[in-house]
């Protein structure tokens, strides 16, 4: 699953960062999290217009230093 913990993270839940890694951990037990990843749906890809579509096309990811490509 890509991405989509992130979602389920609330105000106040501790996240280990560890950036030689590269990683986000959510520090929350196994047991906190199932019930809210059963309930959550991945939102539906929406088309993107105008600026945002244009800066979407043009420009490289945070990851990357959103550089223009």
């Amino acid at each position: 699953m890509k991405g989509e913990p992130i979602a389920l993270v609330r105000s106040g839940d501790l996240i280990e960062i560890d950036i030689p890694k590269r990683t986000l951990n959510l520090k929350i037990e196994k047991e906190e999290f199932q019930e809210p990843l059963s309930r959550w749906k991945k939102p539906e890809n929406k088309v993107l217009k105008g600026l945002l579509a244009l800066y979407a096309k043009n420009i490289s990811s945070a990851s990357k230093g959103a550089i223009r490509i």
